[in-house]
C-alpha cells in the first residue's frame, strides 16, 4: 500500500530576536524522573559506504548529499516495515490507529506538528521550512524487533531493509544504495507545488512496529538509531519505560538531529560535527541529551544555524555568485549590436564537515543579473532557458546599438538571495567602420606567409572598398 502526501507544513520563520549563540533553554527536563539516555548510547552510526564514495564536483548537493544542513525543503520517506511471517513469526502488525500515531508524531496532516514546532520554531531566518512526506507500508519477510539493532549487527537491518527496497522497485546494489537511490528518487520528483518538482534535502525512516514486544527494544538493547548525514533511520513506534517517558515525536527529532550532522550531548565527549564544524554542548539537557523539546546553541551551530553578520541569511547560503562573460568575436568588429553570452555559477561556503564526504554544496540558485555599456544604466539580462533557478545559469544579453570605438560591457548576476557579484565580469571591443568579414580573414593569414603580394592585394581590396 502506497499513501502520497504531497505537500505539507509550510512555515516561514521570522524569529530574529534569537542571537545565534543563545543556547535555547539549556535546563533539564525535570518531567523526566528515569534516565532515558541509556537507550541512546552510541545510537548513530557512519554510513559504511562513504569511505570509497566520490566527491561531488559541481555546487549542487549530489548522490550522497542529503543532508548537509537543516535549511530549505526537506523530503521524507516514511516506510512501515510490516512482517508477513514468511521467515520470521509474524509478532507485530501495523493497525491503522498505530499509523495515524507515527504520522501524527512525525508531522504529517492530521497531525499536531510536534518536534517540527520545535526544530522550526527556533531557525533564526527567513529562510523557509517546508516537509513533505512520501509513505509506504512494505511486507517483509523478518520481524526487525526480534533481532539485533545495526548497532551490534548490521547482518539483520541488511536483510530486511534490502528486500524493502527491493519492494518499492530498488533492487540494485547493496542495502545502503537501495535507500540512497530511493531518498534521491524523493529529494528529485516529490511535488512541493502544482508542476514543481524537487526538494533541497531527503532522507528516509523505516518505523519498526515493537507494540507487542516484551520491553519495546531490539534484542541486543537498543531502540533508535541514525546514521549521520542520513540516509535514514530507524525508529520503534513506541518508548520503552515507564510512563511519562518520551514518544515517538521526541525520538525522531533526536535521530532528525543525526541525519543533519548532530552529535549526541550525553556521551561526555565534545563531538565536532556538521557543516560548519562545531561542537555539541555536553549536558544541554536538550534534544540531542535527554530529548526534552528544546535545542542547544551546539546543535543548532552543528545543523547549520549560524548567522555572523546579522542579515537573517545563514552563513552557509549568504554567499557571492560568480559571472562569467565570453569575449565577443570578432575584435575588432563592425557589428553595432552585439550578441554577449556567459555563464553565472553560485559559489558554496567551505564545507568544514569532519563526517561525511566534506563536498562544498549550496541550496542557493541564481536569481538574475544585469549588464550595462560604458558606465551606463544597468539592463536586465535573461537567463538562456528563461528562467533563473539552477546553481548554473548560462544567459544571454543583446547590446543597444553602439558607436565607433572602443566600449567597455559589463555584467553581474546575483542569487536567490539576492547577493550581487561583487565583481563583475567585463570585456573590452572596438567597433570599427569596415572592420573585416571573418570570411577575408583568411587573406590576411596568407599574406603573412608571402608579403612580396600584399602590394597587389591591397590595391584590390581598395578598390573593392574593402579597406
Amino acid at each position: 500500500m502506497k499513501t502520497k502526501i504531497i505537500g505539507i507544513l509550510i512555515c516561514t520563520l521570522l524569529i530574529a530576536a534569537i542571537l545565534p549563540s543563545q543556547a535555547i533553554n539549556l535546563g533539564k527536563n525535570e518531567n523526566l524522573t528515569f534516565d532515558y539516555r541509556y537507550l541512546y548510547q552510541n545510537d548513530v552510526l557512519i554510513p559504511p559506504d562513504i569511505e570509497n564514495a566520490q566527491k561531488n564536483r559541481g555546487p549542487e548537493p549530489g548522490y550522497y548529499d542529503t543532508s548537509e544542513f537543516m535549511i530549505g525543503t526537506i523530503s521524507i520517506g516514511i516506510i512501515f516495515l510490516e512482517s508477513d511471517g514468511s521467515i520470521d513469526p509474524s509478532t507485530e502488525d501495523w493497525t491503522q490507529q498505530e499509523k495515524d500515531y507515527v504520522m501524527g508524531s512525525l508531522g504529517i496532516p492530521g497531525g499536531h506538528l510536534q518536534w517540527y514546532n520545535w526544530w522550526s520554531t527556533e531557525n533564526m531566518y527567513f529562510h523557509s521550512f517546508m516537509v513533505y512526506g512520501d509513505v509506504h507500508t512494505v511486507n517483509i519477510s523478518y520481524e526487525p524487533i526480534t533481532h539485533p539493532s545495526a548497532i551490534t549487527n548490521d547482518y539483520w537491518e541488511k536483510l530486511y531493509i534490502s528486500e524493502a527496497m527491493d519492494e518499492l522497485g530498488y533492487s540494485t546494489g547493496d542495502w545502503m544504495q537501495r535507500v540512497r537511490d530511493y531518498t534521491n528518487y524523493i529529494r528529485d520528483n516529490t511535488e512541493t507545488l502544482p508542476g514543481v518538482f524537487g526538494t533541497d534535502w531527503a532522507f528516509t525512516v523505516f518505523v519498526v512496529d515493537n507494540s507487542n514486544d516484551a520491553d519495546g527494544l531490539f534484542s541486543d538493547g537498543y531502540h533508535a538509531y541514525a546514521y549521520l548525514g542520513g540516509p535514514f533511520t530507524v525508529c520503534p513506534y513506541l518508548y520503552p519505560g515507564p510512563p511519562g517517558g518520551p514518544l515517538l515525536k521526541e525520538v525522531f527529532a533526536h535521530e532528525m538531529g543525526h541525519i543533519f550532522y548532530a552529535t549526541d550531548e550525553y556521551n561526555g565527549n565534545t563531538d565536532y560535527s556538521g557543516y560548519l564544524n562545531q561542537p555539541d554542548v555536553e549536558g544541554s539537557g536538550c534534544i540531542m541529551d535527554n530529548l526534552a523539546p528544546y535545542i542547544s546553541s551546539g546543535t543548532r551551530l552543528q545543523v547549520g544555524w549560524k548567522d555572523t553578520d546579522g542579515d537573517h541569511k545563514a552563513d552557509i547560503l549568504d554567499t557571492f555568485p560568480e559571472t562569467t562573460l565570453n569575449p565577443y568575436t570578432p575584435d575588432p568588429t563592425k557589428d553595432k549590436v552585439l550578441i554577449y553570452t556567459g555563464t553565472a555559477t553560485v559559489q558554496p561556503l567551505t564545507n568544514n564537515n569532519p563526517n561525511g564526504l566534506g563536498n562544498d554544496v549550496t541550496t542557493n540558485t541564481i536569481g538574475g543579473g544585469e549588464f550595462r555599456v560604458d558606465g551606463g544604466t544597468w539592463m536586465y539580462i535573461d537567463a538562456t532557458d528563461g528562467t533563473y533557478d539552477e546553481a548554473v545559469e548560462p544567459f544571454t544579453f543583446t547590446t543597444p546599438t553602439l558607436t565607433l570605438g572602443v566600449h567597455t560591457i559589463e555584467a553581474y548576476t546575483s542569487n536567490n538571495l539576492g547577493n550581487n557579484d561583487p565583481t563583475p565580469a567585463s570585456d573590452t571591443i572596438t567597433i570599427k567602420n569596415k572592420a573585416v568579414d571573418i570570411p577575408f580573414q583568411w587573406l590576411y593569414k596568407f599574406l603573412e606567409s608571402h608579403p612580396n603580394l600584399f602590394p597587389i592585394i591591397q590595391i584590390m581590396l581598395k578598390w573593392l572598398g574593402l579597406l
